[in-house]
């Protein structure tokens, strides 16, 4: 993890090719220095990334680069580097650090968003949010961006489950970056964060895509290891079940939807005592990034103003690449 300052220069675009990784056929790409610094320098960022930084003020902008080759653990008893180090590459089902219990929410943001970020945060919990462009809603709403924002100021993480919901093992791998860049894209405007973590859509995805997601876009790719089933239709007695079962120190990354009326409403407010009453503390229910000890972000800065730009017209419909 290195945190890059920019210089006070203008983009230059020069032309170039990255190295493929045998197993991916990464295409040629241009290097670019973005006000002073050299794409190489800087975590991977799509080109309309690169453009919407290109208009800030570099001292308003933070980069953040996590190494994916390793993680080592955060403190206690399992962080000893050599039996706790962990590869961030690859697909990542379990947190590593102790007593870890991570609240994931999928598929926003939605109505409830706010509502289940507030409920959290009351508890003294955070949880993380991992959410599409274009599927039940538009990003780029009012309400939404509303949400978004009061998230982030209550400490909760924002991470990318692509743009509109599809399929991803089929897509091309045009089709993948067009999911990436553009909910990175709407993130960076609407709440000034460019995502770190990645979750694939109904967790489908094989190694060939996670690993493309690693080396092309420095994304961290998340699923789970405790699933309500909220979002399969399974009853809230069922779900709390789920969560009655999960007593520390396990680790658990658990799948929830705030598309479901019932999860905010009901699973949530009672899921929330019966975590701690387990034995999991604030200091445990906390994001993803915190719970894997690395950034949650590639960059941090603030969020643009709303122009003719901030629409999903045009762009892949909800549950299409």
């Amino acid at each position: 993890m290195q945190l890059f300052a920019l210089l006070p220069l203008a983009l230059v675009v020069l032309a170039s090719t990255s190295a493929a990784h045998a197993a991916v056929p990464h295409s040629a790409r241009q290097v670019t220095h973005l006000h002073g610094k050299r794409l190489s320098e800087l975590p991977p960022l799509a080109p309309a990334v690169i453009e919407e930084l290109a208009k800030r003020d570099p001292k308003d902008i933070e980069y953040f680069h996590n190494d994916l080759s390793l993680l080592r653990a955060l403190s206690g008893a399992e962080s000893d580097p050599v039996k706790r180090a962990v590869a961030l590459s690859g697909l990542q089902t379990r947190c590593t650090a102790s007593h870890c219990f991570s609240l994931t929410f999928d598929d926003g943001p939605y109505t409830w968003h706010q509502e289940i970020a507030n409920d959290v945060a009351n508890a003294g919990y955070l949880a993380s949010f991992m959410v599409n462009g274009f599927n039940w809603d538009c990003i780029y709403d009012a309400p939404q961006v509303q949400s978004l924002r009061r998230s982030l100021n209550l400490g909760h993480q924002i991470a990318s489950h692509t743009w509109s919901h599809p399929h991803m093992v089929g897509l091309t791998y045009a089709q993948i970056d067009e999911q990436v860049e553009l909910i990175e894209t709407a993130l960076l405007k609407t709440a000034g964060v460019v995502p770190a973590f990645i979750r694939p859509p109904y967790g489908e995805v094989n190694d060939t895509i996670v690993q493309y997601l690693n080396e092309k876009h420095g994304l961290i790719v998340v699923n789970w290891n405790y699933d309500t089933e909220d979002a399969s239709g399974a009853t809230v007695d069922y779900s709390l079940n789920v969560i009655k079962n999960i007593t520390a120190p396990t680790h658990a990354i658990v799948l929830q939807h705030e598309t479901v009326n019932t999860t905010h409403s009901e699973l949530v407010p009672q899921e929330l005592p019966i975590i701690a009453k387990n034995g999991y503390t604030m200091k445990n229910v906390r994001t993803l990034a915190q719970n894997f000890g690395v950034k949650p972000y590639k960059v941090v800065t603030s969020h643009g103003s709303r122009d003719s730009s901030w629409t999903c017209d045009g762009t892949p419909v909800p549950g299409q690449g």
